[in-house]
């Protein structure tokens, strides 16, 4: 008997130190990671967040083995936005603008033409940084011939809209319905994912809103697996689908299959008609507060203020944070994934910079009007043009007595690179997109940052917007997301 104790003693003792050992090992493996990612050594970082990951599962620790696979899959985030050298990026400048003289291309390195993040103690340099430097080049960006055949694509499908003549009253804001039917798909083969596990899966739907009516679900792909109904009554638009990877016994296969109509808008707008707003209401406080990527600084409300020049009228104040936009901060495309992964919120990097892409835009109009007084939101979806269909955002300010008046600043901009357009035609392009939309247009959520429900257990690919679906995988290290990025396809029916 005494033997028998001193051994289960034993045993106990060993268990402990054990455990012990283990969970001071996993601490300080998380530690160290958390140290190497402050100091921007983000490949170093992933590796031990993994290793600490794997402790924490040993010991049962399910919430801070999910905090180490967040954290891991934030530092791949980061390295995948910023994936070149300064040799890989200059090599894939000189092969993109062969003609352009060896001391163009190291202006653009010494400026601030190339965007870069310190990886490992060294600049790695942004992986859409040859689009870019055309966005920002209008000489170089009309050599590009199939980005101006695109852009004519676009000018050419909305000066029909544009320039249909109008009889209708000024009190109709919605007119020239069209109806589309959308099937959205993915097909990824079943090797991609683990045997075992759960995928969680956050599909776009439309959503209904002024313009945007009837819409109709004519297939969702597997029903199965969704345990709640589609959501196309909210300010987010999705169907949850949580897929038990035991049971996948083929390629996953996910699709959602949608008709919808919406309307183009027209405001006819009468300055001296405005109302006042009711700055007690949930509406003007809810959009008009510093949040997420809307996030209002001091230097963004000090610019806010230069740009409206005193103007009190909200209609006219926002026509200039309207100008301003689309006349002096240059399309480009953003490290929307990195900046999530970093914290940074799009308005502050558009502000710092002068450029973004059209969510980015649309968030930093959407800033600058919060900035005065003006509710605004940020609303995104899909434009629908025939030929050149694709992922969009836009933006949204609130007037008294009308309602959500609708702002396009990146569509607007196509007019700017068009060499055949006269002023004129440049000027009444980009005049639409101020208080008017054309119809093509998929709207999925009202706002960004709008939170995924149920919760996701990371942090999701893009935090602020839901344009292709989410996914996580709670036994996978890497992010599920960036197979369904590739994968995804949107197919539109000829409007009717």
């Amino acid at each position: 008997m005494k033997r028998f104790k001193i051994a289960t003693i034993f045993l106990f003792l060993l268990f402990c130190v054990t455990n012990c050992y283990g969970a001071s090992s996993a601490s300080s493996l998380y530690r160290k990671a958390q140290d190497l990612e402050k100091k921007t050594y983000y490949e170093k970082a992933g590796n031990y967040y993994l290793q600490a990951k794997e402790l924490f599962i040993q010991q049962q620790d399910d919430q801070r083995a999910t905090a180490c696979l967040e954290a891991f899959q934030r530092t791949k985030k980061i390295i995948l936005d910023y994936p070149y050298s300064e040799d890989k990026a200059r090599k894939l400048l000189w092969e993109a603008f062969p003609g352009i003289p060896k001391s163009t291309i190291d202006s653009w390195f010494k400026g601030k033409k190339l965007e870069y993040i310190l990886v490992d103690g060294k600049p790695r340099y942004f992986q859409d940084l040859v689009k870019n430097i055309c966005f920002r080049d209008i000489k170089l960006a009309q050599q590009n011939q199939r980005l101006i055949d695109r852009y004519r694509i676009y000018f050419a499908r909305l000066s029909e809209i544009i320039n249909q003549p109008q009889d209708a009253p000024d009190w109709l804001v919605y007119l020239n319905p069209r109806t589309f039917q959308i099937k959205s798909s993915l097909s990824i083969p079943r090797d991609k994912f683990p045997a075992t596990g759960t995928l969680r899966v956050w599909v776009p739907l439309p959503i209904l809103t002024g313009p945007q009516t009837d819409i109709r679900t004519i297939a969702l792909q597997p029903s199965e697996w969704a345990p709640f109904p589609p959501k196309n009554d909210a300010d987010l638009g999705l169907v949850y689908v949580e897929i038990p990877l035991d049971r996948l016994k083929s390629d996953l296969a996910i699709s959602a299959q949608y008709s919808l109509t919406h309307s183009e808008q027209r405001f006819a707008v009468d300055p001296a008609g405005m109302g006042l707003y009711d700055k007690d209401s949930n509406l003007y406080r809810t959009y008009t507060a510093s949040r997420g990527n809307i996030m209002v600084t001091d230097a963004i409300r000090k610019k806010a203020r230069e740009i409206i020049e005193g103007a009190r009228n909200p209609y006219l104040a926002a026509q200039k944070i309207y100008n301003h936009v689309v006349h002096t901060i240059q399309y480009s495309h953003m490290p929307h994934i990195s900046l999530g992964a970093r914290g940074v919120p799009e308005s502050v990097y558009v502000h710092q910079h002068g450029f973004g892409d059209c969510g980015a835009q649309s968030v930093y109009f959407s800033a600058l009007c919060r900035a005065v007084g003006i509710p605004a939101r940020t609303t995104g979806g899909w434009q629908l043009i025939p030929g050149v269909e694709g992922p969009h955002f836009w933006a949204e300010f609130y007037l008294a007595n009308y309602g959500w008046l609708p702002v396009d600043t990146s569509i607007a901009q196509i007019a700017r690179y068009l060499p055949e357009l006269t002023g004129e035609q440049r000027d009444r392009f980009q005049n639409y997109f101020f208080g008017k939309m054309d119809p093509f247009r998929l709207v999925i959520q009202k706002d960004v940052d709008i939170p995924l429900t149920p919760s996701p257990a990371v942090a999701p690919l893009v935090p602020m917007a839901l344009q292709i679906p989410e996914a996580q995988c709670d036994v996978m290290n890497e992010i599920p997301g960036l197979l369904f990025m590739e994968a995804w396809k949107v197919e539109v029916q000829t409007p009717q």
